[in-house]
């Protein structure tokens, strides 16, 4: 997390959005929308890095949705990183703003129907020496969802502006079905991503990589026994990019070049729910020399629906 400071102003200012952006759906019937709230802990481990060493963020999620037919979330994620004892500054401190609203629509000629999203992204740090700081990101995502609710695909693009550098431009798209009496889900999601400047991309001026998931449920009535298990794999490299699923964006200057991660969820009650996430993921850096590193996280989530 950020320091006290800096993190109250933050808190302070996400609230006020968040109470902004709610109070007006308030007027309407209250069985007319449906709210959800997340908030998520993490700590990690740089294991081999010579720059950085620990990190911790902390974060809060909000969500509303009209009828199933148009919706917003916001969010805040906040993130410090421990550096090494030669580096210029003892700590990284970043927030992470998103803001998000999407509308269902159908059409005639098309089974099922259609999402279409429009993501913006604003990224603030104390870096002085690169340019991590002041990223913006714009991001539309258009998604069909076949009438059984088995079959989804979707097409993405995300526009990335950095202090000192054209724009980045990343193609993303997916495939998701499920099968086994929807107890089984697999996504598999491409990235592509180019126009990178290699001054500061470690050479590179496109990338590409490819995720795949897999979900299963599980059905038990043992409390301890998790409601879903995820596993995903990443393949392949990526840098300056935008995450998809988790909505986050990747704006510091090292190289992903794949991992491992597995997430198991319990459902508390009929609308809450605890999730723990291990990870591990492989990256390359340049400075102060060219380096291999992995980052090793553990987090966790709490979510509750109304």
């Amino acid at each position: 997390m950020l320091n006290s400071s800096k993190s109250t102003k933050s808190i302070q200012r996400f609230a006020c959005f968040v109470l902004a952006s709610t109070l007006p759906c308030l007027s309407f019937a209250e069985e007319d929308w449906k709210f959800n709230t997340a908030i998520n802990a993490m700590t990690g481990h740089y294991a081999s890095s010579q720059t950085m060493d620990r990190q911790h963020g902390t974060g809060i999620r909000m969500a509303g949705e009209y009828k199933q037919v148009w919706g917003w979330s916001t969010s805040l994620q906040t993130t410090q990183i421990k550096m090494m004892p030669l580096m210029p500054s003892p700590t990284q401190d970043q927030q992470n703003w998103m803001l998000s609203g999407y509308v269902h629509t159908a059409m005639d000629q098309v089974p099922g129907h259609w999402r279409l999203q429009l993501d913006g992204y604003q990224i603030h740090n104390n870096d002085t020496v690169g340019n991590s700081d002041g990223v913006r990101v714009l991001a539309p995502l258009i998604t069909w969802i076949a009438p059984t609710q088995a079959l989804k695909v979707d097409a993405g693009y995300a526009t990335s502006h950095y202090k000192g550098a054209s724009p980045h431009h990343q193609l993303t798209y997916s495939l998701g079905f499920g099968f086994n009496q929807y107890r089984d889900w697999i996504e598999l999601r491409g990235y592509s991503i180019s126009q990178l400047n290699p001054n500061y991309a470690l050479g590179q001026q496109n990338t590409r990589a490819t995720d795949f998931k897999i979900t299963h449920l599980l059905a038990s009535a043992t409390p301890w026994v998790p409601h879903a298990i995820t596993v995903n794999l990443e393949r392949g490299k990526k840098i300056y990019f935008l995450d998809v699923p988790t909505q986050t964006v990747y704006n510091l200057p090292m190289m992903h070049e794949g991992g491992e991660k597995i997430a198991t969820t319990w459902k508390l009650s009929s609308g809450s729910s605890l999730s723990l996430i291990a990870s591990q993921t492989r990256y390359r850096a340049e400075q102060p020399a060219t380096h291999h590193f992995k980052l090793k996280t553990l987090a966790t989530q709490f979510e509750w629906s109304w």
